[in-house]
């Protein structure tokens, strides 16, 4: 999803290699999703979640509708600037524009802003060639470094996210079958009874086969008030035992489903790693 300078582009080029692979710009997440789904292309990136603004909700119930399957997954740092026109001046600056993600992994710099008007758009590289490409010279949008040169603008201020430690997690989709040789990682989902204790019930089956959740996050169902659909991110050592806990499982929930499963992108070790520090750091002062 989205244009050149595009941070999909670059988790995009960091996984596939560039000389041998042809992207195709997507406006929408829903359009990247069915240009794969229709074998438009090979595979399509998208984002899933941001350590800053959380996850992006719409873009898990896409994988489940298009039925596609997660082949991999790619840690992307991202960086965030205010980027205005070469001529613009920064007390002409009227509005500032940029994807509803981006602005909220840049809340605390918006709170020192809050005169000037504050736009969505649908893309951070597209904010940056719409901007390019128009004669406002009262508009800044937020986008990468890489957007900035890309479509000639000027950088007025650097580092405007929240939080240094500041990546996005990227999904690399296709409808091909599952990949196993190396995996040690997935993502399910499944529907629980809607009763107390349900869910307790399925995540004590993977303690007990020492799988490990990193991450579970609820979605709403469509027209099922109160009802959640969930998606857990499982690792594991032993793959036998994992199998045995998504058979077991699958007997105490409904509509269970394998999304993939995948090797775990390296670069959350270093993340991890970061975090961890940071803590130790914070809790000694």
């Amino acid at each position: 999803m989205g244009t050149r300078g595009s941070f999909h582009e670059e988790a995009a080029s960091k996984y596939f290699n560039q000389d041998e692979t042809e992207f195709v710009e997507c406006g929408t997440f829903n359009e990247s999703c069915l240009q794969a789904a229709n074998n438009l292309c090979d595979y399509t990136v998208l984002a899933i979640e941001n350590s800053i603004a959380g996850s992006i909700l719409p873009n898990y119930s896409l994988v489940s509708k298009y039925n596609l399957k997660i082949q991999g997954e790619i840690n992307v740092p991202i960086q965030l600037h205010l980027i205005t026109k070469k001529n613009s001046l920064m007390n002409e600056i009227e509005c500032i524009q940029s994807h509803p993600m981006a602005l909220r992994q840049c809340e605390n710099f918006l709170l020192t802003k809050k005169h000037l008007r504050i736009i969505e758009g649908n893309d951070t590289a597209n904010c940056a060639k719409e901007l390019a490409q128009s004669a406002k010279t009262d508009m800044a949008v937020i986008a990468s470094r890489r957007a900035a040169e890309i479509f000639s603008l000027n950088i007025a201020q650097e580092n405007v996210h929240s939080s240094e430690l500041n990546y996005t997690r990227f999904w690399v989709l296709a409808k091909g079958g599952l990949k196993t040789e190396t995996a040690n990682k997935s993502t399910i989902s499944f529907e629980t009874a809607h009763q107390p204790g349900s869910l307790a019930q399925i995540l004590n089956v993977f303690g007990k086969k020492l799988v490990s959740l990193s991450r579970i996050q609820s979605v709403p169902i469509h027209n099922k008030e109160g009802e959640f659909k969930f998606y857990c991110d499982l690792e594991w050592v032993d793959y036998i035992e994992y199998r045995k806990a998504l058979l077991t499982v699958a007997k105490n929930c409904k509509n269970l489903e394998l999304l993939g499963e995948y090797t775990k992108d390296e670069t959350q070790l270093i993340i991890e790693k970061n975090e961890n520090r940071n803590k130790r750091e914070s809790s000694i002062a």
